[in-house]
């Protein structure tokens, strides 16, 4: 089942009506209320280098804005340029109409860029009085290596932009998709991310259905503003509700869903929890049709807690070690209120990630057809396995420039220290032994012991049982990881509740005093100067955790270290610490524990041993039966 989003339109120059063609994306505005450091995000003053500024215009609806005369507002932002390079590489279009509405004189200046960041002048358009311009702006024979369009408008006399938008100049099919969202005890959130699509009704209109896979017990539709939201989506909401199956199991819920109704179209998994531009949705929609079903869109995300900053553009996997890294290190954290296409060149090349995380990512319905839904692993490295398994099948991830939420930032978690450091281990050593060579398995083996070492030091013994716990079940094979899907959480809890360094304290105990001076604390945590330094902080950071565990008669070392950075060559010295929560919500303390330690010691070493004996074993085994596990024949046995 397919729709189309066309209509016909005046073109300026002749004043003829334009072939029938379709609705791309909408030059869109933040809320006139927001920070002025987001607005940039959207559109600036200012043209080519000019410092970064919101004077001289107005923000006065979603599409609209004033301008006053003299003043030049540019869209080479984020959220308005028109990703060109990824149009041309993607899908078939060979031009791309702007059409812009004004009222008043004004000159409207279209610009593009290059792979390499170069900006050329490419045409303009002086406009008196209200007019409509339609601009045809061509795609072949241009952006093979990255780039993208926008255009400025400078005001001669105070001047409104009525409305801006991109079109393709013929139909393109429009699939529809349903949104699926995974949530567990966030009501508010949950809501709130449902009420913030349907704010702009226009940028959803092909969204078939929000489906809510809805974990936890307290209930969506309990929530004293559900009704009201649903009522705001016409009867397009419904709630599914099911035990506790963690991330995996909540969108392969939603995948499951769509599958079984044709008129469904592609999914979008979201998280609950996300702050989302609305637009963004449309425009994975169209750019998933005009792709014909090839790739998975992905959306960038935003810093939630400083929103004008671009903390995700999607992310590779290094085979060696199987740890994921940024597809763009120079475009991690930046500043999209200071830094526009025309002056950060990253912003213009064109990227393939391995795969991109479900805060929001599209996939079409074939893909899912053709390889199935998630690993039943409950959470973590379910979306980074997805991404692998689709692009072995010719399906790659596109983090599409434009397409992006808001969303809590990596920082404010640590899955190597909290509950999830099981997930982390158990389903990165999975991800390993299905996608990797066997090199490449043993590698990531020996890497994880690195994991291991820092948390010896630094007492985090529950983190260390997790992993111990989750290697021993990963041996056990995947029929038991399978059927361990709807108890696992509470194995974890019981096992995590017996460390000390597992229990959240509100603040500092009273009764807590620090023996070590804030100048060795300094001394231990200043960056290495060179290889041979940092290797003699590591083995200084050894010796004393061993010195801790044989020598008796000794001073004992205590620190508090929550309003500090609790690197680990300060908390190998120590025999007691507090530290800080990752999102700063409580402290923890860490208690140096010798006998757990070489117990704990002792297990996970003969666990990485038995590991890498036995890794054509696991490979063959996990391989061999990979598509029925992940099939939704599979599933179905946990949803009925």
């Amino acid at each position: 089942m397919t729709d189309t989003d066309t209509m016909a339109h005046t073109d300026s120059d002749d004043g003829q009506h334009a072939a029938t063609d379709t609705l791309l994306a909408r030059v869109v505005l933040p809320e006139s209320d927001v920070s002025p450091d987001l607005v940039p995000v959207y559109a600036r003053s200012g043209t080519g280098m000019d410092k970064t500024s919101v004077e001289g215009f107005e923000i006065t609806g979603r599409r609209s804005l004033t301008i006053d005369k003299g003043t030049v507002v540019t869209f080479d932002s984020f959220f308005n340029a028109f990703p060109a390079a990824y149009w041309r590489r993607w899908t078939s279009l060979s031009d791309v109409i702007l059409e812009v509405t004004v009222e008043g004189d004004c000159r409207i200046d279209v610009y593009r860029s290059s792979g390499a960041g170069r900006v050329t002048h490419d045409t303009a358009r002086v406009v008196r009085g209200k007019e409509t311009v339609r601009l045809t702006l061509p795609i072949e024979k241009r952006f093979a290596d990255g780039g993208s369009y926008w255009f400025g408008i400078r005001a001669l006399t105070d001047t409104t932009l009525v409305s801006a938008s991109w079109h393709a100049p013929e139909p393109i099919e429009v699939r529809g998709a349903t949104i699926g969202i995974c949530t567990f005890n966030r009501t508010d959130d949950c809501v709130a991310t449902m009420a913030r699509l349907i704010s702009d009704p226009e940028s959803v209109r092909h969204v078939r259905e929000v489906v809510v896979v809805d974990q936890g017990t307290q209930l969506v539709s309990d929530h004293p503003d559900f009704e009201d939201v649903s009522k705001a989506w016409e009867g397009r909401v419904r709630v599914v509700r099911q035990p506790n199956l963690g991330g995996s199991g909540g969108f392969s819920r939603a995948m499951f869903e769509v599958l079984q109704n044709e008129s469904a179209g592609d999914v979008i998994l979201t998280d609950d929890d996300i702050s989302p531009e609305p637009e963004s949705f449309h425009r994975a929609i169209l750019f998933a049709g005009a792709s014909g079903g090839r790739v998975l869109v992905h959306g960038h995300m935003l810093d939630l807690w400083a929103q004008s900053k671009l903390h995700n553009t999607g992310d590779l996997v290094d085979r060696s070690t199987f740890r994921t890294k940024a597809v763009a290190d120079d475009l991690q954290d930046i500043e999209l209120s200071e830094v526009t296409l025309w002056k950060e060149p990253g912003l213009s090349n064109r990227f393939e990630a391995d795969f991109g995380g479900w805060w929001m990512c599209l996939i079409p319905r074939e893909v899912m057809a053709e390889i199935g839904l998630a690993m039943p692993v409950f959470i973590k490295w379910d979306d980074v396995e997805y991404g692998l398994r689709a692009r072995a099948a010719g399906h790659p991830t596109i983090t599409l420039p434009g397409v992006a939420v808001w969303h809590q930032p990596f920082y404010l978690k640590d899955v190597q220290t909290d509950w999830t450091a099981y997930f982390e281990c158990r389903n990165r050593m999975l991800t390993a032994i299905v996608h990797g060579q066997p090199d490449e398995v043993r590698s990531t083996i020996r890497d994880n012991l690195r994991i291991v070492t820092k948390n010896l030091l630094t007492m985090n013994y529950s983190a260390i049982e997790l992993g111990a716990l989750a290697l021993s079940d990963l041996l056990r094979g995947p029929e038991y990881i399978a059927d361990d899907l709807p108890t696992v959480m509470q194995r974890i809890r019981e096992t995590r509740s017996l460390f000390p360094d597992a229990r959240v304290l509100d603040s500092v105990p009273e009764d807590f005093s620090s023996t070590l001076s804030p100048v060795d604390v300094d001394r231990f945590t200043r960056r290495p100067r060179g290889k041979v330094d940092g290797a003699g902080k590591i083995l200084g950071a050894l010796v004393a955790t061993a010195k801790r565990g044989v020598v008796r008669n000794r001073t004992k070392q205590d620190a508090d270290l929550s309003g500090l950075v609790a690197h680990w060559a300060v908390l190998a010295r120590l025999d007691r610490a507090i530290v800080s929560t990752a999102d700063g919500a409580g402290v923890s303390m860490r208690v140096r524990d010798t006998e757990t330690m070489r117990h704990q010691l002792r297990r996970v070493a003969q666990l990485h041993v038995e590991m890498l004996r036995r890794v054509d074993e696991l490979q063959k085994t996990y391989q061999t039966g990979f598509a029925g596990w992940v099939s939704a024949d599979a599933w179905r046995r946990y949803f009925e």
